[in-house]
């Protein structure tokens, strides 16, 4: 498919790097964590989409404000929040 999907602040779950290394998803599955604001900023823009599916975002996901600041689409969660 030529995708790969980038996974911030994710890396330091242990269970995460058993999942992806368990599904063979090493090579298409980036966890990065410890970005700039604009090496951030960089990723979404370059993004063909943003996914947030997360319950942990306590206001309106940043994942869909800064998707959409550089024009990028994104898929959010279905849950109040983001309704």
């Amino acid at each position: 498919m030529g995708h790969k999907l980038i996974l911030t602040g994710f890396s330091h779950y242990e269970s995460v790097r058993v999942f992806l290394r368990e599904h063979n998803l090493l090579a298409d599955v980036l966890c990065v964590h410890g970005l700039t604001e604009p090496e951030l900023a960089a990723c979404y823009k370059m993004a063909d989409l943003a996914v947030s599916p997360s319950l942990s975002e306590g206001g309106m996901p940043f994942t869909f404000t800064e998707a959409l600041s550089v024009e990028t689409p994104a898929i959010l969660a279905d849950i109040d929040v983001t309704r």
